[in-house]
């Protein structure tokens, strides 16, 4: 589903981590569940994150940010559209 997303969205970023071969990703992004997006729009200068939330709002809470479970592409499509209208 990500590397589909990719095709529509060159200027993107899909990462994808496999937390069996990653731990310390589970503890740097805190993972609570799998699977487990996030949408990031940007890093700040002061070095914090600004986030879509699941409703398509920005947000600088990372816990609100949370997108958890399986999503189809066609429900992530209106979150990247949301974060690349933000940036």
């Amino acid at each position: 589903m990500l590397q589909g997303l990719s095709g529509q969205y060159p200027g993107v970023a899909f990462l994808y981590a496999d937390l069996g071969q990653s731990p310390a990703l589970q503890d740097a992004f805190y993972v609570n569940y799998v699977p487990q997006l996030e949408v990031i729009v940007r890093k700040n200068a002061d070095g914090s994150y600004l986030y879509i939330d699941p409703n398509g709002h920005t947000t600088a809470d990372r816990s609100q940010s949370r997108i958890v479970g399986y999503q189809e592409a066609g429900a992530l499509t209106p979150l990247i559209n949301a974060a690349l209208a933000a940036r």
